[in-house]
């Protein structure tokens, strides 16, 4: 059982679909559509309010990430 970090979510990438680009990001990043597995505790402000996820467990969400190479050597 993975149980993830608060605010850190879980995404299966959807692969049957390909990454989709959005005009209004820049041309080096990928929108990819993924299925949520799990949901860490939701992530808190500086003063301790906690912030809902807008999705849950079985959705379907558009997502990007950042690979930094530099941070992995």
């Amino acid at each position: 059982m993975i149980h993830p970090m608060r605010g850190q979510v879980i995404v299966r990438e959807l692969l049957e679909s390909s990454p989709i680009w959005r005009p209004d990001a820049p041309r080096d990043r990928r929108i990819h559509r993924g299925t949520v597995l799990a949901l860490g505790a939701p992530a808190r402000t500086s003063k301790g309010v906690e912030v809902p996820f807008g999705f849950g467990v079985g959705d379907v969400v558009l997502y990007s990430f950042v690979h930094n190479e530099k941070a992995f050597t």
